[in-house]
């Protein structure tokens, strides 16, 4: 492929990549034997890497990692089932980022046990990790099939309503702190998030959605 088509990135799409920690070794030790000089990028479960595994990746030319964080929130994460500490996920992306290698989170907002609170909480992930990639404020869609879906009265049913107004006020002001980590001037600083007014009254998200 880089010969026929002379590219120098390459992105593998495997929503799991590091699962099976050995393949990727073996990869990354082909890549060095090979002497292929491209860089690559993937997306991993924070709970899946290692700082050892890292190095291995580094060494062979990764230099994007996406990260599925979902939630700052510990209650959230638990809720979703997500597998891991909020803990593990900052100590992860830091060490990432550490290395050179650029983390992409993404966080849902709206999922089951969400508050104002928690979403905020996103904002303080993203101050404390400082990912350098890209950070991604998705709204929660619950599709059919999924267990969110067939069980919405299970998670929903303690759910507190969040005002509209608070869910885009946190995803500007997400993508507001990203862009203060990372532009290489300093005119974003004096740009502010605008104030939101949401026309017709706060609604609950959970409801809206279903």
């Amino acid at each position: 492929v880089q010969d026929k088509y002379k590219i120098n990135v390459i992105s593998f799409a495997d929503d799991n990549f590091t699962m099976k920690r050995n393949r990727v070794i073996e990869l990354c030790r082909g890549i060095k034997e090979r002497n292929l000089d491209f860089e690559w990028g993937c997306s991993a479960r924070v709970d899946l890497l290692s700082k050892d595994l890292l190095e291995v990746m580094n060494s062979s030319g990764c230099k994007n990692i996406f990260f599925g964080i979902e939630s700052a929130s510990q209650r959230v994460l638990d809720t979703v089932k997500k597998g891991f500490s909020i803990e593990k996920a900052k100590e992860m992306v830091k060490l990432t980022e550490k290395m050179g290698i650029k983390t992409h989170c993404s966080f849902i907002l709206g999922l089951p046990n969400e508050t104002v609170e928690s979403i905020d909480e996103m904002i303080r992930f993203v101050e404390e990790t400082m990912p350098s990639g890209r950070v991604l404020p998705n709204v929660l869609e619950i599709l059919p099939g999924t267990e969110l879906w067939d069980k919405e009265s299970e998670y929903f049913g303690n759910t507190p309503s969040i005002p509209a107004a608070d869910i885009i006020r946190v995803q500007l002001e997400l993508f507001y702190k990203f862009f203060e980590i990372s532009s290489k001037g300093r005119e974003l600083l004096t740009i502010e998030p605008p104030d939101i007014e949401i026309i017709g009254g706060p609604a609950s998200f959970a409801q809206t959605q279903m």
